[in-house]
């Protein structure tokens, strides 16, 4: 049991990794369509906008059809979204059509949504519930490689820093992409993913609304504000530093986007050597906070 464990395991840290890889395309559009376009940057933001507003619109959708289809086909649909959305940039590139950018974007936003929401609870199961927070760790170390790599090799295909940028030039790559991931849809049709919908005595687990689950755990709710914090911090820290970093002429600024990357992964790689050995999960929350909030007062300077 624990060696199918550690093997299902490589297959979510896997399926992580291709969660990072398709969100760190925004980190090189952002810049590009800026530039193409001449957008403000809050018009260029708005790829972000619809791929993020996905958690939002779907988050609940993405529950109904994990209830119902289950994990593993649940996991099959959102690789054929994410084939979909990433397939639209093609002609996104190619006819030029901002548009047609923000709907793949949209599109890949729900597939990674559906994703997320069907493998992060196998992070919990696959192991000791005390060792949890580590598998965690790991989880968030391989989805951030995924962002530091996929502005690297885009940018092979797209310099951000020249005043030249053809939109057609970001089409090759993503031939490879949309491929990439179709065959990642294929292989989880072949992984034996258990189902969770069904508790240790196989009873069906009784279905309740969201306000029932807030009364019975109270700290659910401090859970979703943390949660909701931590996105925003992390993802803006990763999306935008490519952006940043060109827009005070820095020379390669894809690059810099493995400079958030490193920084979460020491933080995750603490995580996994102290929790629970010399910090409890709950105090790690604290700590994390308060770094955050003394950090976060340095980004004006």
């Amino acid at each position: 049991m624990k060696v199918q464990c550690v093997n299902m395991l490589y297959v979510i840290a896997l399926l992580f990794f291709s969660l990072g890889f398709a969100l760190g395309i925004n980190s090189l559009l952002v810049p590009v369509l800026k530039n193409v376009f001449q957008l403000s940057s809050t018009q260029s933001y708005l790829v972000l906008t619809a791929t993020y507003s996905t958690f939002v619109l779907f988050s609940y959708p993405s529950g109904v059809l994990i209830q119902r289809y289950g994990y593993k086909r649940s996991i099959i649909i959102s690789f054929v979204l994410f084939a979909i959305g990433l397939y639209l940039y093609i002609p996104s590139g190619l006819y030029r059509s901002f548009f047609l950018f923000l709907l793949a974007s949209f599109i890949s936003g729900l597939g990674n949504t559906l994703l997320q929401a069907a493998i992060n609870p196998y992070i919990t199961i696959l192991g000791p519930m005390r060792t949890a927070t580590r598998r965690m760790c790991l989880m968030t170390i391989a989805n951030r490689l995924g962002w530091a790599i996929t502005p690297v090799l885009l940018s092979v295909f797209v310099d951000i820093a020249s005043d030249r940028i053809r939109l057609d030039d970001i089409v090759p790559p993503f031939y490879a992409i949309v491929i990439v991931f179709v065959a990642l849809g294929l292989f989880s049709c072949f992984v034996p993913f258990p189902e969770l919908e069904k508790d240790t005595d196989g009873q069906e687990t009784p279905s309740c609304s969201a306000f029932t689950l807030l009364r019975r755990h109270p700290k659910l709710f401090w859970g979703i504000w943390v949660l909701f914090f931590y996105v925003g911090i992390d993802t803006l820290c990763l999306v935008s530093i490519v952006d940043f970093a060109q827009s005070i002429g820095l020379e390669n600024p894809e690059n810099y986007t493995s400079l958030s990357v490193l920084g979460i992964s020491l933080g995750c790689i603490l995580g996994v050597i102290a929790i629970p050995r010399y910090v409890s999960q709950e105090n790690t929350f604290k700590y994390g906070i308060v770094i955050a909030l003394i950090a976060s007062l340095f980004i004006p300077w």
